[in-house]
Order: C-alpha cells, then structure tokens, then sequence
C-alpha cells in the first residue's frame, strides 16, 4: 500500500542574514543621517503633494482644464459663454471662475416642465 503525503508549501527562499556591529559613535552617526535623509524626503514628499492640491484647487482655470473640472464639453462651455458666463481675459489669456461658473449656473436653475 502506497502512502500519500500532503504537499507542503513552498517556503520562499531567505535572505542571508548579516550582522553588523557598530559602536556607540557609529551607531549615532548612522541613525542621524537616516533621520535627516528621511525627514527630508518625508518634507519633499509633502510639499509635492500640497503643490498637486494647489493646483487642484485653482480657482481660475483655461478652457480646457475648466471642461475636464466641470465635466462639460468644450462645445457646451462655449454655449454657456455665449448665454453669459463670465470670461477672465488678461493680454489673450483666458480663464473661467469656478466660483464665477457656480454662481451663473444657480442664476440659471428653473424647474422643467415634464413633456
């Protein structure tokens, strides 16, 4: 009679363990170092991410950037322009309010009748 064992899971190879031993001087110098380089990239790291905000919370935006904010089409942008909406324009440049849209946007709610 043939006996049947269970698979055994693989186990994933180990690293080699290495010790290293440092003195109390090198020790300190060594987490130092590690503190400052990480503290650092911590810092880096929050600043990017405040900068993505930033810009994520424009308050003036092109048309482009604008259409993809509110989710209208280029096309529908302009009709809103030509029904009224404001348009910054400084020396060709120019730029929709997001304030400036929400605000037209109430002035132009009404309830619709059902067809």
């Amino acid at each position: 009679m043939m006996k049947l064992t269970p698979p055994q899971p693989e186990q994933a190879p180990q690293a080699p363990l290495i010790k290293v031993y440092l003195t109390d001087a090198q020790f300190n110098e060594l987490r130092a170092e590690l503190v400052a380089s990480l503290s650092l990239d911590l810092v880096r790291s929050v600043v990017q991410e405040e900068i993505k905000q930033e810009k994520a919370f424009a308050p003036y935006l092109n048309k482009t950037k604008f259409s993809v904010w509110s989710g209208y089409s280029r096309t529908a942008l302009e009709k809103f322009i030509k029904n009224g909406l404001p348009v910054s324009e400084i020396d060709g440049i120019q730029a929709i309010g997001k304030e400036t849209f929400k605000q037209f946007m109430k002035e132009h709610e009404q309830l619709l009748e059902e067809v």
